[in-house]
């Protein structure tokens, strides 16, 4: 099975877990309100995204830096070298499928449940598939971030959209760059 068959299939997981224990809801706006889409000024949720998405890249420069001056930079290549060896599209599709799928189960489910560590505990967790500590360590520290964006925004507009563009504008400089 595929790197992005198995993925999928593990959104498609999340979104079961979700949508169950959010007491199955009779409409997909129902459960999308249930989760935190809310109705809210589009303008504002939009700023916010923008500003936390510039928060979320000061983070990854500063971690990336850290980690570079103690020795992981060999770790530091393990995620852009295995996104190379995969099809552009089939990322485009995670890409476009990971900010919409995370945010619901990671904050809109795991963190109103339990709290903004643990759901970004988890949400690192489940980046380890890449086989690497650096990226473990920089997807947790985004995932406080997207759980503060998610807090302060009072929506899941926010950080779905910071957290896409985000997913975007890296898999664009890989592809570029690589």
């Amino acid at each position: 099975m595929s790197a992005v068959a198995s993925t999928l299939i593990l959104y498609a997981a999340m979104l079961i877990v979700t949508y169950i224990s959010i007491g199955r809801p009779k409409s997909i706006k129902e459960a999308l309100s249930r989760v935190g889409f809310k109705d809210t000024n589009i303008e504002k949720q939009i700023a916010l995204a923008i500003y936390y998405l510039v928060i979320m890249f000061i983070a990854t420069f500063a971690i990336e830096g850290a980690l570079h001056y103690l020795g992981f930079a060999e770790d530091l290549s393990i995620v852009p070298r295995t996104l190379l060896k995969q099809n552009p599209l089939d990322l485009l599709i995670l890409a476009m499928a990971a900010g919409f799928v995370e945010e619901i189960f990671f904050r809109g489910y795991l963190q109103r449940q339990t709290n903004i560590i643990f759901a970004s505990f988890m949400f690192a967790l489940a980046h380890l598939g890449f086989g690497s500590i650096s990226e473990v360590i920089g997807v947790f520290v985004l995932g406080i971030i997207l759980g503060i964006e998610y807090k302060k925004s009072g929506s899941l507009f926010a950080p779905v959209l910071s957290h896409y563009l985000y997913d975007f504008i890296v898999l664009t400089a890989i592809f570029g760059i690589g």
